[in-house]
């Protein structure tokens, strides 16, 4: 893993309107999950995704129509400004999240993967989460993802249970995470 003050964690903006695009075109070739990353799979343009994260973390905006409220945080590599991930902290969970996915999401850009990055993440999400005062979280991986369980462990992922998601045909791994 890459050393932790390689990367630094902000909400998107409108300085990192470049990455974002870029982070997004990737994702898109890709055809990766944009896990952790709100709208910005239908959001076209980095404004509209910046207003919908501002909208979702502000307390004064309702919980968003499944309930949920919460952070996304840009992961950027201080080197040289790329954005390399991004993640999803909620700290109100809509029962879905409650009962399958968990209070974070996270991905990473497909050039970036495997080299630590979203165990970086998880960690700093881990931090965030326990300054609203949570003692535990619950996050969740596909079965078939083995880069995001060896997150999850890393981070003190002890496994609970499989679950299954029904109005997306998927089995999830859920996986609770004591904070410090």
């Amino acid at each position: 893993p890459l050393p932790e003050e390689e990367l630094f964690y902000v909400e998107p903006s409108g300085t990192y309107v470049e990455e974002i695009m870029a982070y997004r075109r990737e994702m898109l070739e890709a055809n990766s999950r944009f896990d952790g990353c709100y709208s910005l799979r239908r959001d076209e343009t980095a404004a509209d995704f910046i207003e919908h994260c501002r909208d979702w973390s502000n307390p004064k905006t309702p919980a968003n129509r499944q309930g949920a409220k919460g952070n996304v945080i840009l992961a950027i590599r201080k080197s040289d400004g790329k954005m390399v991930g991004c993640f999803q902290a909620h700290h109100i969970l809509s029962e879905r999240m409650a009962k399958y996915t968990g209070y974070v999401g996270y991905s990473v850009r497909p050039s970036e993967r495997r080299k630590g990055y979203a165990t970086q993440m998880l960690a700093k999400a881990k931090e965030f989460l326990a300054s609203f005062g949570f003692k535990e979280i619950y996050v969740a991986c596909l079965p078939e993802n083995e880069g995001s369980r060896k997150t999850i462990l890393a981070n003190g992922g002890e496994y609970v249970k499989t679950v299954y998601l029904e109005e997306d045909d998927v089995e999830l791994e859920r996986y609770r995470i004591e904070l410090s």
